[in-house]
């Protein structure tokens, strides 16, 4: 477990909401499954309640964002929720109404989850959608900002 993870189990407890970790998806073929990883894929938090998974997402890579835009078009409920990239978004598409510019982005995605869990949200998936789209939209414009090109 990383220490996002752990932090994330933390807060997740001091919320009273109850989680099981590294909980192995219910899909059984899934495109990144080769010869070398014959495991099945697990999810770093699952709350069974309300069928909600939560991936805790450090940096991105292109094998990442391509892995958990899969995953949130083949699962429902499923969430990013993201520690370390300045340039996720998680006041895009937020099912709460942002109030205070000076909320941590850590704080809003807890409590997103939290609201999520009190009012069996079925949008989860379509704002990780989102999110994972307009992360690529930025890593795309600020490529072509330094490079003045895109292919």
């Amino acid at each position: 477990m990383s220490k996002n993870e752990d932090r994330v189990s933390n807060s997740l407890t001091e919320l009273g909401i109850v989680f099981e970790r590294e909980k192995p998806i219910p899909i059984n073929i899934y495109p990144w499954r080769n010869l070398k990883s014959k495991l099945n894929h697990k999810v770093d938090f699952y709350i069974p309640n309300n069928d909600i998974f939560i991936e805790i997402k450090g940096w991105m890579t292109i094998h990442a964002m391509s892995k958990m835009m899969w995953l949130a078009n083949n699962l429902n409920n499923y969430y990013i929720f993201q520690m370390t990239e300045n340039d996720w978004n998680p006041f895009l598409d937020s099912p709460l109404k942002h109030q205070n510019g000076q909320i941590s982005k850590y704080n809003q995605q807890l409590q997103e989850i939290l609201f999520f869990t009190k009012n069996n949200c079925q949008d989860i998936n379509n704002i990780t959608k989102s999110r994972i789209r307009f992360y690529i939209q930025t890593r795309i414009n600020e490529y072509k900002l330094w490079n003045d090109e895109w292919f």
